[in-house]
Parts: C-alpha cells; structure tokens; sequence
C-alpha cells in the first residue's frame, strides 16, 4: 500500500481476477512505470510492499571452478568483455587478496597473513554451470570456447581449480558464493579488524582500474595502508558495467582508526563522484553528496514523493527527502 491509504499492485498481478488469470502474476513489470524497481530503490520513503511473487531459477546440477591470477586489471577486464558477451560463465568476479583472505581464512589471527601474502595482488573466479538440461554438456562447449579463446587471445590468463597451496578451495569457495554468510561466524568483512566501512558504485569495467589506483593514491594520502584495503569487482550484465567496491577496514574501539576511515570515504566518493561513479544505492551522509550533484532529479523524486506521499511519513530523512 501507499501511505495515503491505497493499495497498488503492480504487473500481472494487477489484471483482473487474479490470482485466477492466466499468467497468475507472472509478469512484475507495469502498468505504466516500473514500480517494483521504484520501491526496490526508495529506501523505505514511497511506500510498504505486504507480498510479493518470486520468479527462481532451476538449481544447478553440475558446475566447475575456474580461479586464475590477475596482475593487469586492463587486460583482465578485455578478456571479460571476450568472454562474459556470448554467455560463458554462470558467476564470475575479481576480489584483491585482501577480501578474498578476509573470506577464506580459517582462523584469522594464524591464517590470514601467510594466506594474504601467498596470493596474487587479484583472483578472478568463474564458474561454469550446467542447469536443469544437459548440464555436462553445457559445461563442455562453454568449456571448450574459454580455452579456445585463451590459447588464441589471451595465453598470460592461466586458470586452475584451486587457490596456491590451498587444495579443495576452489569447491569451498563456490559453497560460499552460493550461501549466505553463516550466523554463527563473525561476518568476513568484519573478521579483519572489526569494523568495515564500504563504498560501492557502478561503473564501466575499462575505468575500474582507474577508480582503483585513484582509491590506493587516496588511501595513502590519508595513511590508510594500501594493502589494508579491498577491493571488489562484480561485471553486470555480461560486463556490460560492473560494481566496485571499496572496503576500508578498521578497529571500531579505535578513535583514530574510525576518524581516519571516516575522513577518507568522503573525500573518495566525493573524488570518485567527480570521475563518474554512480552510486545507485547512496545512504546518509553519500545521500546528500549525491543529490545535491542531481537538482533536476532530486527535484523530480520530491514531486513523486508528494503524489504518493503527500504526508511525508514514510522514512523521512532519507535519500533527498
């Protein structure tokens, strides 16, 4: 429902007689604006979704780790654009060896800094798939083109299944990507220090290396070392665009440490916003930062906040309102 009282429904699930109609709610888009991702993006502040339908794929029936070092972030990102664009791969993302030994260490006091210091600067991880039919032979031809593509474009990328010296990581780290963090563990972004601050936008995977050279020059300024830093790649849409993030560790019991992190994450996302980061899901004070750069939309939101609620009683506060 809207806060002025009326209730909406949006796509199929608006036809008459449902849930009896043919499609049964199928379809999430319409009428009119795409109002799922509309109250998707609005934090709270436009109004209260009560139910909603789920469309879910078919589990996978086989799937196979590919984990491959990465020095030269410019060249990886050529050979994602080659691959990712005619479908090869189920998930694939790069993490620095910072974030990828926060997640894979085992005990973080004896394990983390030999398992950091064993890896390359970024681990691009890919996993092939094969779903509800002909999964090995699926997993085959998607096979057989990666190798094809790098012996004839691409020799210097080498994958294997597992991390340096760690047999069976390969396995245990796709267990991870296909679950959520366990409740029981310390969530691995706070397992380092503690406490993590993260920044995170959208941007074309040819400028990602750039964000991430102008996000060590930044840290280093502030005296937040490099290697403490992680970083996280994740391409959208085939590679079309990709999420970067940046997570800044630090010791919440730090006044310093806290100090520091906060002064560095505003200066970088005003300094990254300034080089076109987008920053689609800003909070607190990066929602400001943002909508003061975008008057002609902050206005418009502000004109649809009045339409559905004219009140101002849902989240107010947050993004520019």
């Amino acid at each position: 429902p809207w806060p002025n009282g009326e209730v909406f429904r949006t796509g199929s699930a608006s036809v008459t007689g449902y849930p009896d109609s043919p499609s049964k709610g199928g379809n999430p888009s319409g009428p009119g604006l795409d109002f799922y991702r509309f109250l998707q993006s609005a934090q709270g502040t436009m109004g209260v979704v009560t139910w909603t339908n789920l469309k879910t794929e078919y589990l996978t029936q086989k799937d196979k780790v590919f984990l491959a070092p990465v020095k030269d972030l410019d060249r990886v990102m050529e050979f994602l654009y080659r691959i990712l664009r005619i479908r090869i791969g189920q998930e694939c993302l790069l993490l620095n060896n910072t974030d990828l030994a926060a997640i894979m260490a085992v005990d973080m006091k004896k394990d983390f800094a030999s398992l950091k210091a064993s890896l390359p600067p970024w681990t691009l991880i890919l996993v092939i798939s094969g779903h509800y039919r002909n999964p090995e032979g699926k997993i085959k031809y998607e096979e057989k083109a990666l190798n094809e593509i790098i012996k004839n474009e691409f020799p210097e990328i080498s994958f294997s299944d597992n991390l340096p010296g760690l047999p069976g990581s390969g396995e245990k780290l796709l267990g991870m990507l296909r679950k959520p963090w366990p409740k029981e563990t310390t969530y691995w972004k706070n397992r380092y220090k503690g406490g993590c601050h993260s920044l995170f936008f959208i941007t074309k995977p040819t400028l990602a290396p750039k964000f991430v050279e102008k996000m060590e020059s930044l840290a280093s300024r502030h005296g937040y070392p490099e290697s403490d830093l992680g970083s996280y790649i994740q391409p959208i849409e085939h590679n079309r665009a990709c999420q970067l993030e940046f997570n800044l560790f630090y010791d919440p019991t730090s006044r310093p440490e806290v100090e520091r992190v906060r002064n560095l994450a505003t200066e970088a996302a005003k300094t990254l916003l300034d080089q076109g980061a987008l920053f689609t899901r800003p909070y607190g004070e990066l929602a400001k930062l943002v909508y003061d750069r975008a008057n002609g939309y902050a206005v418009t939101l502000k004109r649809v906040k009045k339409l559905f609620d004219p009140k101002n009683i849902m989240n107010p506060g947050n993004l520019c309102f």
